[in-house]
């Protein structure tokens, strides 16, 4: 059985993002006319600021099967939360700058460009409760505890997904880009292979 909450903090500031694009972009004056000029690494480094945080927390009853000589089983409960980050693997993304006389960039992130990392815990962000160890011979084991630490740890992955955590980090890194080139003057085109944008 296993229970989790999500609550959801996107780690960016969006109002700053124009702000930080007119210093990212490279500016000359032309008889009246400024030119801004785009590089690659610096549309990538905007890209990486999108990340999105999910904190979540579960947890899994767990029952040891008794042996044929003993009367009862064993039960426990372990209570994981935890810290799960979507973010974008810039090295999987194409960008391609306008052609003279047009204002858009097109990006296109590869499939695999959004990356869930594997949950951040700490010290006491696990804990296990013994309900019952009725057993002398066939107690609740280090082995026992570890392998339910293992699918609590899967399962808050699993709750991350569920909850959307790879199509937000995709939509958030979607709004940055799309706010620091606005913020300069062009459009963008950003798509994410296999993932649907709205």
């Amino acid at each position: 059985m296993s229970k989790y909450v999500v609550s959801i903090v996107i780690a960016a500031v969006l109002g700053a993002v124009v702000a930080v694009g007119v210093l990212y972009g490279l500016s000359r004056d032309k008889g009246g006319k400024t030119d801004v000029i785009l590089a690659i690494d610096d549309i990538k480094e905007i890209a990486q600021l999108a990340t999105v945080e999910y904190h979540i927390s579960t947890f899994l009853d767990r029952k040891k099967q008794r042996q044929w000589y003993e009367w009862l089983d064993a039960r426990f409960i372990v209570f994981l939360k935890g810290v799960i980050k979507g973010s974008v693997d810039l090295n999987l993304a194409e960008v391609q700058l306008p052609a003279a006389g047009t204002k858009t960039v097109s990006i296109r992130f590869k499939k695999g460009a959004v990356i869930v990392s594997n949950p951040e815990i700490g010290r006491d962000d696990i804990r296990f409760i013994t309900v019952s160890d009725p057993n002398v011979i066939n107690r609740i084991s280090d082995e026992d505890r570890n392998r339910a630490q293992g699918d609590a740890i899967a399962a808050l992955k699993k709750a991350a997904t569920d909850a959307g955590i790879v199509e937000k980090t995709a939509r958030e890194a979607q709004i940055l880009l799309t706010k620091f080139l606005g913020g300069l003057g062009y459009t963008a085109k950003i798509e994410f292979e296999g993932i649907q944008l709205k």
